[in-house]
């Protein structure tokens, strides 16, 4: 007699398609947790000890972090990197952060201050969450760069307040820089604060891509543009949901900013009850994106919670992904 047996296999998303969190061709990687138990208890230590020619070495450096709300914060500068050997430093693959789960980072300043800050090229930060607060009217930054080629994978800002100037991403890059599958969450301020904010002072072209991300609830402004006289600075958004900001889309420079976009949404998305999710009600984002695992500038085929887009929708989330795959195979 026949038997037919169904096997259930849970299959990391990894195993699918084109991942978006990029990583060196070959790397050391090293643990962190504030609590104790892992190779660095301060991101910088992890960030001395790995300022060195990456390139020389043929090694990248990878620092993942485990679940937990810490207090620390860090600048990545000074390393020799390139496209093949550079710095990550990401939540481990359990412990992806959300507004309420996984790693974050917290801290509260009284002076000007970037929680995360990068200053070399190509240099990743991958499934982090952020809330900085500034007690006292100070300049908070979240996310920042000034360097070329750097990425922001699955990043989350939220909540941050400030009675000056509160910014999710700050990119200042002269030449690309990414943000893929992320969040800007109820970033609150002055009338400058914004979810993002793209601009730079080095007088020369800009090139800023924001794909699938999801940038809602900022009382001010949602993604905020600038460029200096005689250059030109062009966000291309793809894919994103910009909605229920005080402005979503705003430019205000002395040069010409370019608004380069491919199915948005800045209204109508319905959202589950963590705001940024989506819905299943929802009939804006959810199978009305572009499929970009071929684009020519930064393709990827997950979401920010690693699980695999299908049908593509607009935003970070894609409805119905999951992390872990199943498949069933009939043995006869």
């Amino acid at each position: 007699m026949n038997k037919i047996i169904f096997l259930i296999l849970l299959i990391p998303s990894s195993a699918f398609g084109l991942s978006s969190r990029v990583l060196p061709v070959s790397y050391d990687e090293y643990t962190y947790n504030s609590a104790g138990g892992a190779d660095y208890t301060s991101l910088a230590l992890f960030e001395a000890d790995t300022d060195i020619d990456l390139v020389a070495a043929m090694k990248g450096k990878v620092l993942t972090c485990a679940s937990g709300v810490h207090d620390d914060s860090v600048t990545l500068s000074g390393a020799t990197t390139n496209a093949s050997y550079f710095r990550v430093i990401r939540a481990a693959s359990k412990a992806k952060g959300t507004p309420t789960s996984g790693v974050r980072f917290v801290k509260i300043i009284t002076v000007d201050n970037y929680l995360f800050y990068i200053g070399e090229t190509y240099d990743s930060v991958q499934d982090i969450a952020l809330k900085l607060t500034s007690t006292n009217g100070s300049m908070a930054y979240a996310f920042c760069t000034a360097a070329n080629y750097v990425s922001f994978i699955g990043c989350t800002a939220y909540d941050g307040y400030t009675s000056g100037t509160a910014v999710g991403f700050r990119i200042a890059a002269v030449n690309p820089a990414y943000l893929i599958n992320c969040l800007a969450l109820n970033i609150d301020g002055n009338i400058l604060s914004a979810g993002v904010m793209v601009g730079d002072n080095s007088g020369t072209n800009q090139n800023i891509y924001i794909y699938n991300s999801t940038v809602v609830g900022c009382n001010h402004i949602g993604v905020y543009m600038t460029s200096q006289t005689g250059y030109t600075t062009t966000t291309y958004l793809k894919n994103s949901i910009i909605q229920s900001n005080g402005t979503n889309l705003y430019t205000n420079g002395a040069g010409t900013e370019i608004w380069s976009q491919t199915t948005n949404a800045t209204s109508g998305v319905t959202f589950a009850a963590d705001g940024y999710h989506l819905d299943s009600t929802d009939t804006v984002a959810i199978n009305n994106g572009t499929d970009l695992s071929a684009d020519d500038v930064f393709a990827f085929d997950d979401d920010i919670d690693r699980g695999i887009r299908s049908d593509w929708d607009i935003g970070c989330d894609e409805f119905g992904s999951e992390a872990a795959r199943r498949r069933i195979f009939m043995v006869q």
